[in-house]
C-alpha cells in the first residue's frame, strides 16, 4: 500500500470519527436511503429527473427526506405545508434562506451579486430594497400602458406569422422587463441586448449547475492557471466573465449617454441613478438592474409559452374563458388591467398554468445558516436544502387529478370566488419562491403574464398544428432538462377569433402611445 493511500485512508478515518463524534446524542436525520461509507447515497443520487425521484422515495421515507453525498448533508422537502412552514415561518425563515456557494458562478465568472446566488445578509437586503421601489404591487401600476401595448403587439405579431409565435412571446417578455429596467425599445426579434441577456443566463445556468465542474468539489482548483493541462474550465469561465461583464456594464453605460443627450425615458436605473453618490452605489445598481433583467427573463417567458401550450390541448378551457371575456368585455374592445377583478376563470388559468408546468421542478437550493431541529429530525448547519416543486404541483392531496390541466380547481363552486387554499398563501405566488428569497419581480411578471393571457384569449383562437394530410400533431408535454424547464418545441395553429378581433390588433398596434 502506498503512502498516499495510508494517508487518505487517514484522513478519511479521521473525518469519519470526527463526523461521529459531532452528532452524538442530536436526533436523526430525516430519513432517506441506506448511505454507504464514505460516499453516502452517491451510488442513488438520481442525475437526471430528480423531481420525480424524489418524489418515488417520499413514498417511502416521508414528506421531508435526506441523502448524503460524501458528507454533504441535502434536506428535500415535497410537500407544500412543510415548504411553508420550514421556508416561510419568521422563527425558522431565517435558517433556510442561504445559498450554496459556487467557486464556478460566482468567483471564476463573476456572479457573485446575483440574487440567486448571494448569501442572505445586508448586500442582498439593499438589492431588495432597490428592486420593491420599482417592482412593488403599488409602483408596477405606472407599466400598465406598457405591458398592455405589448400584449397586443405580441398577438398581432402572432397573426403575422404564427409559426414564429415563441420569438413573439420571447421578444414581449424582454421588451417589458427592459423597458422597465434601462428604457430599452426592444424593436426586433434579434434585439442585440436580449440576445445578450439569453446568452448570459445560458452561461449562468451551466456554470451553476450541481456537479458540473470539479472546482465546486475542490476549490483550491480556482487558483490552476488557464494554461495548465485539464484546466479548460478557467478557459471557459474567461470566456463567460468577458460576457457577463458586457451584460452588466454596457446597459447602464447606454443609459448614463442617453441622459447626456436628452433621449432617455424613465426607468428603474433613472430613478436610481440620481441618489447614487459613491463608485461602490452605482456598481450595486448596476447588479440590481442585472437581476430585475436576468431574474424576469428567464422566467415569464417560459410561463407564457406553457400558456399557449395548454391551450393547445385543451380546448374546452379556452373556450369557457373566452365566453367569460365576451360576458365581460364584449367584442367591440380590447382586454384592460381594470377587467381582472370581473375575470376570476382568466385568473384561474395563469395560476393553473404555473401549477400544471412550473419553471424550475426543484427550484434553485437553499443553504442552512445554523443547525435545526424540525419534527423530531436533526438539520445540520451548512445542509442543502430542496424543495420539490413539481411534486407539490403535482400532490393528489392537495391537486385532484394533478396532471388535468383545471383551473376550475382554484375556483369555488359557483366559479367565481377563489377557492381557499390549504396553505399561508395563493398558489399564484408560489411559482416564485418561498420567503425571504421569494421573486422580488413577482407582482410585474404576474400582471404581465395576466394581459398577455386575457389579450390572446380574447383576440385569437389556439389549436393543435397539422401535418401535411391534415392530421393533427400531438404536441410533446414533457419539458426539456435544466434549472429552468422550457417546453419542448411543438406546432400549433393560431388565428384570430374574428375579423373584428383581428381589426381591434391592428388599430391598437398603429395608435399605441409608449
Amino acid at each position: 500500500m502506498s503512502t498516499l493511500s495510508i494517508a487518505l485512508g487517514g484522513l478519511v478515518a479521521v473525518f469519519l470519527v470526527y463526523r461521529w463524534q459531532s452528532t452524538r446524542g442530536l436526533p436523526p436525520l430525516p430519513p432517506g436511503p441506506k448511505p454507504l461509507p464514505i460516499i453516502g447515497n452517491a451510488h442513488q443520487y438520481p442525475h437526471d429527473n430528480e423531481s420525480a425521484v424524489f418524489s418515488e422515495w417520499s413514498k417511502i421515507y416521508g414528506n421531508v427526506m435526506s441523502v448524503t453525498l460524501f458528507g454533504q448533508t441535502i434536506v428535500i422537502i415535497n410537500d407544500i405545508d412543510t415548504a411553508v412552514d420550514m421556508l416561510e415561518n419568521p422563527k425558522r425563515s431565517e435558517i433556510y434562506s442561504g445559498r450554496p456557494a459556487s467557486r464556478m458562478a460566482q468567483e471564476l465568472v463573476g456572479w457573485d451579486e446575483a440574487a440567486a446566488m448571494l448569501q442572505y445578509g445586508d448586500v442582498i437586503r439593499q438589492h431588495r430594497k432597490n428592486l420593491n421601489q420599482a417592482l412593488s404591487t403599488r409602483a408596477v401600476a405606472r407599466y400598465w400602458t406598457l405591458q398592455v401595448n405589448e400584449a397586443r403587439a405580441c398577438c398581432a405579431r402572432h397573426l403575422e406569422t404564427p409559426d414564429r409565435f415563441r420569438d413573439h412571446i420571447r421578444r414581449t417578455m424582454n421588451a417589458v422587463i427592459l423597458s422597465v429596467t434601462y428604457g430599452h425599445h426592444v424593436t426586433s426579434d434579434d434585439d442585440p441586448l436580449v440576445a445578450l441577456g439569453e446568452q448570459c443566463m445560458n452561461d449562468f445556468s451551466d456554470a451553476a449547475m450541481p456537479g458540473a465542474f470539479l472546482v465546486d468539489v475542490i476549490p483550491a482548483l480556482k487558483y490552476v492557471p488557464a494554461w495548465f493541462p485539464g484546466a479548460g474550465f478557467q478557459r471557459q469561465a474567461a470566456i463567460w466573465r468577458k460576457r457577463l461583464l458586457r451584460f452588466i456594464h454596457e446597459p447602464m453605460e447606454t443609459v448614463k449617454k442617453n441622459l447626456a443627450n436628452g433621449t432617455q425615458t424613465p426607468c428603474f436605473v433613472t430613478d436610481l441613478l440620481e441618489t447614487v453618490t459613491s463608485k461602490e452605489e452605482e456598481e450595486r445598481l448596476k447588479w440590481s438592474a442585472v437581476n430585475i433583467h436576468a431574474g424576469g427573463s428567464g422566467t415569464s417567458h417560459v410561463v407564457l409559452s406553457s400558456f399557449y401550450l395548454a391551450m393547445t390541448v385543451t380546448p374546452e378551457v379556452q373556450r369557457k374563458a373566452q365566453a367569460e371575456i365576451d360576458r365581460v368585455i364584449g367584442q367591440d374592445r380590447l382586454p384592460r388591467f381594470e377587467d381582472r377583478g370581473d375575470l376570476p376563470y382568466a385568473n384561474a388559468i395563469l395560476k393553473e398554468v404555473m401549477r400544471w408546468q412550473p419553471v424550475s421542478a426543484l427550484g434553485l437550493p437553499r443553504r442552512t445558516s445554523k443547525e435545526d431541529v424540525y419534527n423530531g429530525y436533526y438539520i445540520p448547519k451548512g445542509a442543502l436544502v430542496l424543495y420539490n416543486t413539481r411534486a407539490m404541483c403535482y400532490d393528489p392531496s392537495v391537486f385532484k387529478d394533478p396532471h388535468r390541466f383545471m383551473p376550475e380547481r382554484f375556483l369555488e363552486a359557483d366559479g367565481k370566488t377563489p377557492v381557499e387554499m390549504s396553505h399561508a398563501r395563493e398558489w399564484g405566488t408560489r411559482a416564485f419562491g418561498y420567503g425571504r428569497r421569494s421573486c422580488a419581480g413577482m407582482h410585474l411578471a404576474n400582471e404581465t403574464l395576466f394581459i398577455n393571457i386575457v389579450t390572446a384569449l380574447a383576440t385569437l383562437n389556439i389549436s393543435k398544428g397539422v401535418d401535411e394530410s391534415g392530421t393533427p400533431i400531438e404536441p410533446d408535454l414533457n419539458y426539456l432538462p435544466g434549472v429552468i424547464n422550457h417546453p419542448k418545441p411543438w406546432k400549433c395553429k393560431i388565428e384570430a377569433r374574428s375579423p373584428r378581433a383581428a381589426a381591434l390588433l391592428r388599430e391598437a398596434v398603429e395608435s399605441a402611445v409608449p
